[in-house]
């Protein structure tokens, strides 16, 4: 679904691919992608061959994109790795991904430079994870300090009034009503985008308007519509959700497609009874656990893996406690595909059952690189300090593992789960290591310092980072620790930063530095920052720049994007950065200016009501921080399938 669009090509340097993703209410994802902190751009959804295979010996299906690294070939049309800031797509090959350390021979792929794929880098890990680190909304409702909204949205009732400066009496009597006039927009991707911004304002009442697009004629529409009735959380959409997702005949009807609906719909509906559950919602009275582990067992459905991971996926984002037994019985079995499998592991740390822990801890010696992977990821949310086996094995992994996507990512575990041993192990590799190494030690103590503001060696650290930043001259090493130096708020690092944001260079270095300043709250950056939002050059920078200025609490932010949004009003590229940077912030003066581009269907273009759409469904959010990112949130994302790969293009 995804569709590459030439915006520009910079003085002959490299190409600005501006990929849109807007079908399913996504968001513009320029060379960084996905709306996120800037630097990296996700792999597409590719469609997956058939599997499983050996660990790295897949292939990619005709017409995708370039996979991991060593993940066998790609098949034709695929980009062009390498350049900055358009690193490659694609979902990864099956059976594994291959993604060998240099000179282990693990892969039959073999070993490529790091920049031919960005998801090995430690951008990759914080694009899909850093939605909980940034929560800008709950920065700016915070400091608001305006009436108390604890009853006003869906899961906490109704009744207040604020939120923030975007109040429910606007988005009943503003935003939705415009919503619902979009769901008969011309445009299918505005049509979508409403879909999901109506499911994000979390009016119970909008399931009926949610309905009613199921039969759209457009397959991306229909998903939508069931992805949407997820994020809204209205329990009363189980029973639509689990007959699209089981395929019956009265499902068939809904969708018009008698002959059977297609697997990624049935994998979004999925999706949607474990968005219901995430909000704890109690389902005991619903078949919607029951379901979920009947059609992760079926046999049958491996042939189209989406419709078992997808419900694998939804019973770890509800934290489906009946289900760990069935989860473990699955994982265990390894004549289940090691995708499964993979996914499994990470659903079972979601749900944070103990139980879980010994199978998980032995798979980290699984013959499976995609099992390793995610037993890997898994122990940064199911295992203590004081879980020697885990913790021996991460560390053991990190130094002599094969698979480099794993090491990675047992580096990052390693940080989240803390303690002085592993403190101290990540502090010895920021010093001396190979690219992958410090960068990720680099943002893994960015991580562990977020988690432990109090811990007495912080300020030694935050030395040692701001040293590195200022004399490293890679700039993937320097994006990581500046990143870092925001996340424990280092401010003596501002100014450095700021001067190296102000020499220019590569867009997705300086995008990290934005970021970088703005969760610091670096205010003497807020000039050069606003001046980044209305350059003219690359369009994930200006998103950054944007989401940078909400982070500092810049008052005149919105009028700042405002008059870019009025200077270039149809320009697809800034609308897709600016109608974003407005979203993220969250102030009702952008409203009116969201809905003209909504109600003028006329005079603006198709893609500039789309991006209008997504913006108002930012701006609408009951939550603080999106209720799709629990998908996204140690998700293995080196093994995207189809459906998975597609809602994690979703701001």
């Amino acid at each position: 679904m995804m569709r590459f669009v030439q915006l520009a090509t910079i003085v002959g340097v490299f190409a600005l691919l501006a990929s849109v993703a807007l079908a399913h209410g996504g968001q513009y994802s320029g060379p960084a992608g996905g709306g996120s902190s800037g630097g990296f751009a996700p792999a597409g959804a590719g469609t997956p061959g058939p599997g499983p295979g050996p660990a790295g010996g897949g292939t990619g299906s005709p017409g995708g994109t370039t996979g991991p690294v060593g993940s066998g070939t790609t098949g034709p049309g695929a980009p062009t790795p390498g350049s900055p800031g358009s690193p490659p797509g694609g979902t990864p090959a099956p059976g594994g991904t291959g993604t060998g350390v240099p000179g282990s021979g693990a892969t039959p792929g073999g070993y490529r430079k790091p920049a031919t794929d960005a998801n090995l880098t430690w951008a990759a890990w914080w694009f899909f994870n850093d939605d909980k680190y940034l929560n800008l909304k709950a920065k700016i409702r915070s400091e608001e300090n305006e009436t108390d909204n604890a009853d006003l949205f869906a899961g906490n009732a109704f009744g207040g009034d604020e939120v923030t400066k975007v109040n429910a009496k606007m988005i009943r009597e503003q935003v939705n009503p415009i919503l619902k006039l979009a769901l008969k927009d011309p445009f299918f991707d505005t049509r979508a985008a409403a879909l999901i911004a109506l499911g994000k304002a979390g009016m119970p009442e909008s399931l009926a308007d949610l309905k009613t697009l199921m039969n759209d004629e457009h397959k991306q529409v229909r998903e939508s519509s069931f992805l949407a009735m997820g994020i809204l959380g209205n329990k009363e959409a189980i029973p639509t959700l689990v007959a699209t997702m089981n395929d019956t005949t009265e499902a068939r009807k809904w969708v018009d497609q008698t002959n059977g609906i297609d697997t990624r719909t049935r994998a979004f509906a999925a999706l949607g009874i474990g968005l219901i559950g995430a909000r704890e919602n109690d389902l005991s009275d619903t078949q919607a656990v029951s379901a979920l582990v009947d059609m992760m067992n079926a046999k049958e459905n491996e042939k189209q893996r989406d419709l078992q991971i997808a419900p694998i996926v939804a019973l770890g984002i509800m934290k489906a406690k009946e289900a760990v037994p069935a989860l473990i019985k699955f994982f265990d079995d390894k004549s289940n595909q090691a995708w499964a499998r993979a996914y499994a592991a990470t659903s079972l740390a979601k749900i944070g059952d103990p139980a879980a822990l010994d199978p998980i801890t032995k798979g980290l010696k699984d013959k499976q690189n995609a099992v390793v992977q995610s037993c890997a990821m898994a122990l940064g949310v199911l295992a203590k300090p004081e879980d020697k086996d885990a913790v021996d094995g991460l560390q053991k992994l990190t130094k002599s593992g094969a698979d480099l996507g794993a090491k990675n990512f047992a580096i990052m575990s390693l940080a989240e789960i803390g303690g002085e041993e592993n403190r101290n192990f990540i502090a010895k590799m920021t010093k001396k290591g190979n690219i992958f190494e410090r960068s990720f030690s680099a943002l893994g103590m960015g991580i562990y310092y977020y988690q432990n503001p109090n811990d007495a060696t912080k300020g030694e650290i935050c030395e040692d980072l701001h040293k590195f930043f200022k004399a490293e001259k890679n700039p993937d090493i320097r994006g990581a620790n500046a990143i870092a130096l925001g996340l424990m708020a280092y401010e003596p690092a501002g100014a450095d930063i700021l001067e190296t944001l102000k020499d220019g260079g590569q867009a997705s270095l300086r995008s990290h530095l934005c970021i970088a300043l703005g969760l610091m709250r670096y205010t003497a950056a807020t000039p050069e920052i606003r001046r980044t939002v209305s350059d003219k050059g690359d369009i994930d920078l200006r998103r950054s720049a944007s989401i940078a200025l909400g982070l500092m609490g810049d008052k005149e932010a919105v009028a700042v994007l405002q008059k870019e949004i009025e200077a270039s009003e149809n320009s697809l590229a800034v609308h897709g950065a600016v109608t974003q940077g407005l979203g993220f912030i969250g102030d009702r003066s952008a409203v009116p200016t969201l809905i003209k581009f909504l109600r003028e269907r006329d005079k603006y273009q198709d893609s500039t009501r789309a991006f209008a759409a997504v913006a108002l469904g930012l701006l609408g959010d009951k939550d603080d921080i999106p209720i799709i990112s629990k998908i996204s949130e140690h998700n293995n994302y080196l093994i995207r399938t189809d459906a998975i790969g597609e809602v994690l293009t979703i701001l």
